[in-house]
Parts: C-alpha cells; structure tokens; sequence
C-alpha cells in the first residue's frame, strides 16, 4: 500500500494500451511515435521498443492475434509491426484517424476517421473498402464486441459488418465523449 510510482518508458504521454490475446503480453504507443511491447518474466515487466518516430502522432494501438501489432497515427500511417519486419501503410481517404477497431473475429480492422472509414485486410495488410460518413465520429467504443461510434448528431452507430450497422438515437441529452461496458 501507498507510494506513487512511475512508469517512463515513453517519451511521449500513452495514448492507447492494448492486450494481445491469450499471452502476458501489452502494447502501449504514444503521441510521439512510439511502439512498446511489453511482457511478465519471472515477475518483472521487460519492454521492448519496436518502433520510433516522432513525425508519427499515435492515437490507437491493436493487438492482433496473429502477433502483429498495429498502431495508427494522425498523419494518416498505419504502422504494423511483426515477425520482425515494419511496415508503413499511408491510409487514403480518412480524415485524422484516431480509432481502430477489430471486425470478423479479429481478420479486418476498421480504421476510424473524423468523418470516414477503412477497412483492412489483416492477412494481406491491404485497404478493401473506405467509407465516407455523413456525421463527424465523436468518440468511439465497443458494444457486445462489435465498433461503436458516436456522432455530432446526438446518435450511435453499432457494427457488425463493414456495411452492417445499426443507427439510434442515445438515450441521454448532449454528446457522448466516453462510452464503457461490460460487454467488450
């Protein structure tokens, strides 16, 4: 009990954490670039750093379960790291992306704008689709493991497909700026 501690291992603040499935592994990236990889050995958190850039401006990491890990950036980069190697995918088409979200059991990734979205192939690592919204995307969330977003228009949009959504109004008055729930 008591004492503060300190974790600086990012040069830049966190902006995202993510898990990989089935392992005792952690993702964090940062506004400045940065991708770390994190792991319990014999009781000890060992971070490694997988990639650093400070042109990059992280805002959502994704910890898939093929290992990669994928990181995007405001710039509109998409940056995916595995199996050793690195690679840099400009995504065309969305306005400051900000959010990533798995769909179909983890095998795509929407990659969410302000005001549109992709969707990524995670075997291939190729855009299949864009899709231009007529809202602006407030804030984003999951609903019984399915994207949730949350517009400048007082509603939610809930995906189950790419081209699968429910529209509804929210059930409160003002606008949704974090969304929780005990469904993931």
């Amino acid at each position: 009990a008591g004492g503060r501690r300190n974790w600086s291992i990012h040069n830049g603040s966190i902006c995202s954490v993510n898990l990989f499935p089935n392992t005792e592994r952690l993702l964090t990236v940062s506004v400045y670039g940065e991708i770390y990889n994190h792991e319990m050995k014999a009781g000890n958190l060992v971070s490694h750093r997988l990639f650093r850039d400070k042109n990059y401006i992280f805002r959502d990491a994704y910890a898939s379960h093929n290992g990669k890990s994928y990181a995007i950036s405001q710039t509109g980069h998409l940056v995916v790291v595995g199996n050793g190697e690195t690679e840099i995918i400009i995504i065309n088409n969305v306005t400051r992306p900000f959010a990533l979200r798995p769909l179909n059991d983890g095998h795509q990734l929407m990659i969410i704008g302000e005001k549109d979205y992709a969707l990524l192939d995670i075997a291939t690592n190729h855009v299949i689709s864009t899709h231009k919204l007529d809202y602006n995307v407030i804030c984003t969330s999951y609903h019984d493991n399915k994207p949730l977003l949350f517009d400048d228009k007082g509603r939610m949009h809930l995906f189950s497909g790419f081209d699968k959504v429910m529209t509804t109004k929210i059930p409160v008055s003002g606008r949704v700026t974090a969304f929780a729930s005990d469904k993931h």
